[in-house]
C-alpha cells in the first residue's frame, strides 16, 4: 500500500469528524475492514484530500476532504460508511492506536446514552460531543455535551444570507493560499465549488439550493474579474478553452440550483436570500472591466425563472441604465448593458424602451427578438406581439434560417388567429424572395388560389420549381388554374432556342396534356399544340422534338 502521511493535527481533526458523524456500526465495520487489510491504497492528493481504495467485494474508491469534511464522498453511494472509516483508521494508525480509539469512542457513547446496544448508537451519533484534545491513549474526549456535526457549519449561515459573500471569500482565500499556485485554474475552481457548497449540507432544501446558487455566482464573478484583468497572461487558445469550460460548467450549476427552488416560496419565505442572490448577480453583469462570461444570458435565465420580482427587476433596470449612461454608447460593455436593460424593460412590459436599447449598433438582437416573440405568442399577449413582429421586420433579412422560421411561424399563426392575413402577406411580400416558400404556402392556406397562380406567373416561376405538394393541392382545387403556368413555361423554354430547352418544352406539353384531359378539355389542348407548332414551324429542332414526343398529328 502506498504510504499516506498527514500531520498529527489533521489526524486529530479527522478523528473528531468520525466520532461525531459516524454510527458505531460503521466504525466497527470499518475497523474490521482495516484490520483485514482491505484498504489497498491510500494517499494524500491535492486540495488536502485523502484518496482511498477499499476492497469490499469490489474496489470502492473514496475521498476524505480534510478541509471540508462534508464534501467527502464514497463510491458506494453512502454519505457516511464503513469504507470511509477503514481509510480513516489506516491514516490514524500513523499517530495513534485505532483499536483503543474505537474502544474509547464506543465506551463514551455508552455512558452518554445509558445504553450499550448497537441500535441506540445510531440515534446517539447526532448528539455525540464535539471532540477536543486527544488523550494519552489516543482516545478523544468531549469538549461540550451537545456539540455535533452541525458545529462544523458556521452558526446561523442559512439565516444570514448577507454574510454569504464574506463567508465564501474567507473560505476561498484559504484554499487559494494552500493550493492555487500548484493547480490549474479550472480544476481549482471546480473543486473549490464542491468544497464551498458542502457548507450547506444539512440545511433546509430551499436555503441550501440558494446557497449553492449564490456560491456558483460568486465564483463566476471572481473568475470573470480575474480573466478580464489577466487575459494577457494566457495564450489565446488556452484562454478561450478554459473560459468556455468554466462558464459552461458554472452556468449549469446556476441553472440546476435555480430549477430546484420554488419562485413563490422564495418570495414568500426567503426574500432576503433572493435579494442576496440578486445582488451577487448584479455584481457580475455590472462589473468593470467586462470579462469573458455571458452575464446577460445568466441574467435572462434567473430573471425569468427565479428573480421575476418587480422590485428586484426595477432596481436592476435602474442600475443598468445608470451604468449605460455613464459609459457612453460605444464598446462591448455598452452593448452588454444595452442587452440587459432591454431584457429588463421587456420583462417589465416596457416594450418601447426595450426596442430602443436593442438598436445598439454592436448588438445582434434577433436571438432576443425571436425569444420575445415566441414567449408573447404562447402567452397570447397579442397587442405586445404585434408590436414586436413589426419591429422584427427590418432584421429578418439578415436572420438565420432558424430565426426566420421561428418568427415567421409565430407571425403566421398570429395572423390566422387575429384576422391579420393581409398584414402578414404584406410583410412576406417585403421579404421576398427569401419568404417565397412561406408566401406561397400562406396563399393556399387562406384559399387565395387565383392569387397563388398570378404570383407565380408574375415572378416567372415554372412548375418544375414549385413545391409538388402545392401543385397537387391546386390541381385538386381547380386544375384549370395550372394551365397558364404551363403555357408560359413552354413558351419560355422554346424562346431559349436550344435542343435541351426544346426537349423540356415537350415534357411540359405532355404534362399539360394530362391536365387538359383531367379537365375534360382534350380538344382545347390539341388546338394549343397545333397553334404552338405552327407558330414555331421554322424551328426545325423543335419540330423534331415534337415529333419524337408524338405532339404532332
Amino acid at each position: 500500500m502506498a504510504e499516506c502521511i498527514i500531520a498529527r493535527e489533521a489526524a486529530a481533526v479527522l478523528a473528531s469528524k468520525f466520532e461525531s458523524q459516524f454510527t458505531g456500526d460503521d466504525l466497527r465495520r470499518g475497523f474490521q475492514l482495516y484490520a483485514e487489510g482491505a484498504v489497498s491504497h491510500a494517499w494524500l492528493g491535492g486540495f488536502s484530500i485523502v484518496h482511498g481504495i477499499v476492497k469490499d467485494g469490489r474496489d470502492v474508491k473514496l475521498q476524505l476532504d480534510l478541509d471540508f469534511f462534508e464534501a467527502s464522498e464514497c463510491g458506494c453511494g453512502e454519505r457516511r460508511c464503513a469504507h470511509m472509516a477503514a481509510v480513516f483508521f489506516t491514516v490514524y494508525a500513523e499517530h495513534g492506536r485505532p483499536r483503543e480509539w474505537l474502544d474509547d469512542v464506543l465506551a463514551l457513547r455508552f455512558h452518554q446514552t445509558g445504553a450499550g446496544s448497537a441500535s441506540s448508537e445510531g440515534a446517539a451519533t447526532e448528539e455525540a460531543s464535539e471532540p477536543g484534545l486527544r488523550g494519552r491513549n489516543g482516545g478523544v474526549h468531549p469538549a461540550s455535551p451537545h456539540a455535533g456535526a452541525a458545529h462544523f457549519r458556521p452558526e446561523g449561515s442559512a439565516d444570514s444570507p448577507e454574510r454569504w459573500p464574506e463567508m465564501l471569500k474567507e473560505r476561498l482565500e484559504e484554499l487559494q493560499r494552500r493550493h492555487s499556485g500548484a493547480i490549474r485554474i479550472d480544476i481549482f475552481h471546480f473543486t473549490a465549488y464542491k468544497k464551498l457548497v458542502s457548507i450547506a449540507d444539512g440545511w433546509e432544501e430551499t436555503a441550501g439550493q440558494l446557497f449553492k446558487l449564490h456560491a456558483a455566482l460568486y465564483l463566476l464573478v471572481r473568475m470573470d474579474r480575474h480573466f478580464a484583468e489577466r487575459a494577457s497572461d494566457y495564450s489565446a487558445a488556452y484562454y478561450r478553452r478554459v473560459t468556455d469550460d468554466l462558464y459552461a460548467w458554472f452556468a449549469e450549476r446556476v441553472r440546476d440550483a435555480a430549477m430546484r427552488i420554488d419562485a413563490r416560496e422564495l418570495k414568500a419565505g426567503y426574500r432576503r436570500h433572493g435579494e442576496a442572490v440578486a445582488r451577487m448577480l448584479r455584481s457580475g453583469w455590472s462589473g468593470e472591466p467586462a470579462g469573458p462570461f455571458d452575464w446577460a444570458e445568466i441574467g435572462r435565465f434567473l430573471w425569468s425563472s427565479l428573480l421575476a420580482d418587480t422590485g428586484w427587476l426595477e432596481e436592476d433596470r435602474r442600475v443598468a441604465d445608470e451604468l449605460l449612461s455613464a459609459c457612453g454608447s460605444a464598446g462591448a460593455r455598452a452593448a452588454r448593458l444595452s442587452a440587459i436593460s432591454a431584457h429588463l424593460n421587456w420583462l417589465l412590459g416596457r416594450d418601447g424602451e426595450a426596442m430602443s436599447k436593442l438598436k445598439h449598433p454592436d448588438l445582434a438582437p434577433l436571438p432576443l427578438i425571436a425569444t420575445y416573440i415566441e414567449t408573447l405568442f404562447h402567452s397570447a399577449s397579442w397587442r405586445r406581439l404585434a408590436a414586436w413582429l413589426e419591429f422584427s421586420l427590418p432584421y429578418l433579412r439578415r436572420a438565420s434560417a432558424d430565426q426566420f422560421r421561428r418568427i415567421i411561424g409565430c407571425w403566421r399563426e398570429y395572423a390566422l388567429r387575429q384576422g391579420e392575413e393581409r398584414r402578414f402577406m404584406d410583410a412576406l411580400a417585403a421579404l421576398l424572395p427569401r419568404s417565397y416558400p412561406q408566401y406561397a404556402d400562406f396563399l393556399l392556406a387562406t384559399e387565395r388560389y387565383r392569387e397563388w397562380t398570378d404570383f407565380h406567373l408574375l415572378n416567372g416561376i415554372p412548375p418544375g420549381k414549385i413545391d409538388r405538394a402545392q401543385l397537387e393541392k391546386v390541381e385538386k382545387r381547380d386544375v384549370r388554374l395550372l394551365f397558364p403556368l404551363y403555357h408560359h413555361a413552354i413558351e419560355r423554354q422554346i424562346s431559349a432556342r436550344s435542343r435541351a430547352s426544346y426537349r423540356e418544352a415537350v415534357k411540359l406539353m405532355k404534362r399539360l396534356r394530362d391536365l387538359y384531359l383531367a379537365a375534360g378539355e382534350e380538344a382545347r389542348f390539341r388546338l394549343f399544340a397545333g397553334v404552338t407548332a405552327a407558330r414555331h414551324q421554322r424551328l426545325h429542332a423543335f419540330r423534331e422534338e415534337l415529333a419524337k414526343g408524338k405532339m404532332l398529328e
